[in-house]
């Protein structure tokens, strides 16, 4: 069994209710353990360049401030990333994290189980693909582990650190999405 009985609170996207199942405790330690196995060879990557310079080096960055000084870090963590997160498991989370589905008919003033791949399929609801997962993921998985470390600890740090990161790349994903759509109906 891998959900809990509990739901997620309901997201509104592009004026359609959605909500899924919150993974059970053991779903959800599992799918983190996974995660993290593929993602902390690049969070060693930017730590080791981020964390990693002599005082001398440290002195200098902070003498001649260089824009272009860390400007493959990224690069060189998503290319961890990418080696370390393999297309089974994305596919996997992915069903594990949209199996659920429900949408909510307000004729009916009831929740609706949907067949995920169908639905987003759909030309009317395609563009609610990316915003679905990011919310099946952060109510699944995030938040889970947030509420299992202390203020202090290394992994909420992390977690910190890095939110922001996805949360810019998925409004300039969103952003270019949107420009190519205008550039496309020009």
């Amino acid at each position: 069994m891998i959900f809990s009985e509990h739901k997620l609170d309901p997201t509104t996207i592009n004026g359609t209710k959605y909500r899924v199942s919150k993974f059970n405790v053991i779903t959800t330690s599992a799918e983190g353990f996974k995660l993290l196995s593929a993602v902390s060879p690049s969070l060693g990557v930017m730590a080791d360049i981020k964390l990693g310079k002599s005082d001398v080096q440290k002195e200098l960055d902070e003498i001649y401030t260089d824009a272009h000084s860390n400007e493959f870090v990224f690069t060189q963590a998503i290319t961890h990333l990418q080696q370390h997160l393999t297309e089974d498991h994305f596919l996997e989370l992915q069903d594990k994290l949209l199996k659920s589905l429900e949408m909510k008919d307000d004729q009916k003033d009831e929740w609706v189980k949907v067949d995920w791949v169908q639905h987003l399929s759909s030309e009317e609801y395609e563009g609610d693909y990316l915003e679905l997962l990011i919310y099946a993921f952060r109510g699944n998985l995030l938040s889970f582990f947030m509420k299992q470390v202390g203020k202090n600890s290394m992994f909420r740090s992390v977690i910190e650190t890095v939110s922001p990161m996805l949360n810019k790349m998925k409004t300039q994903f969103q952003t270019d999405s949107a420009q190519q759509d205008t550039n496309e109906a020009s």
